[in-house]
């Protein structure tokens, strides 16, 4: 079974754990069909014109979902 989540950037290999638990994300967006992504950039891009941010160019949209698992649980 793949995995559905990643150890964030500073803990790569899940190795630093807390009350025996490690921080792993999701990424929404992997999860997401192409009609959810599109409903979601078009919230985001009708937030950022609001608020006078380009996103005319080739930007890209990172939705994380942050949670803590037990450090035994953590094998792929």
């Amino acid at each position: 079974m793949t995995r559905l989540w990643e150890y964030p950037e500073d803990n790569p290999y899940g190795e630093c754990t807390y009350d025996g638990k490690v921080e792993v994300y999701f990424n929404i967006c992997n999860l997401l069909t192409d009609a959810e992504l599109n409903k979601v950039w078009d919230i985001v891009g009708k937030a950022c014109d609001r608020n006078n941010i380009d996103t005319d160019g080739d930007q890209q949209l990172s939705v994380r979902l942050y949670d803590d698992i037990v450090a035994e649980d953590n094998d792929d």
